[in-house]
């Protein structure tokens, strides 16, 4: 829930400027998780809303993500998210994914054809099975000042926090690196990055420079 203007108005509204990024296109909002099956388990905190990712921008339905800092209320959310089970339980961010890619209102054929809504969970929670750290992910209703705005899928982002709350230690301890149209720094340095792309143009001919 937030004032309308933050979504929808011409100038600031995030809704209606979908390409807009960074801090300047963060707008605050009251979030609730209900549990119809569970009500002891619903929860009301504050956060920042922004856009999130890049191609799906101009989709009918955008991804979204939730930050969570002292500006709002509490620095983290403190909440089991993806399970009393699940590594971690506090999270500095939490990105609601839209899933355009292969949902029924992408333009290609072949997207709508394989429509399931569960190919990157799926991918996730096989790694985790598998013994190895993934993201959490689940599946709500998401309401936008009470309307209803479709299926979406939160998930953590593996940014820098993410170490953090999976590792321990700080955000800036982890590099963390993007792919949009160049690298993008999101925590960290891409120093070592850069060595392994140098290493991997030049010297992977054989098993040993490979190890």
């Amino acid at each position: 829930v937030t004032d309308p203007d933050n979504l929808f108005d011409n100038t600031i509204g995030i809704l209606e400027n979908t390409g807009g990024r960074g801090r300047s296109w963060e707008r605050p909002v009251s979030i609730e998780f209900i549990d119809p099956d569970n009500p002891t388990a619903s929860m009301q905190t504050n956060a920042g809303l922004r856009m999130h990712g890049n191609g799906s921008r101009g989709s009918a339905k955008n991804s979204l993500r939730l930050l969570f800092r002292a500006d709002y209320g509490p620095k983290k959310l403190n909440y089991p998210l993806f399970g009393e089970d699940f590594v971690a339980q506090k999270f500095n961010t939490v990105v609601l994914r839209a899933q355009a890619a292969n949902s029924w209102i992408s333009g290609r054929s072949e997207d709508r054809k394989s429509t399931t809504y569960l190919q990157d969970s799926f991918a996730k929670d096989t790694q985790g099975a598998m013994g190895q750290p993934h993201s959490g992910s689940a599946f709500v209703h998401l309401f936008l000042n009470g309307t209803y705005w479709g299926l979406y899928n939160p998930t953590e982002r593996p940014d820098g926090s993410f170490g953090e709350d999976h590792f321990g230690g700080d955000d800036t301890d982890y590099d963390a690196v993007n792919r949009r149209f160049s690298v993008e720094v999101q925590s960290g340095t891409k120093t070592h990055w850069d060595e392994m792309i140098t290493h991997s143009n030049t010297n992977l001919s054989s098993k040993a420079e490979y190890e």
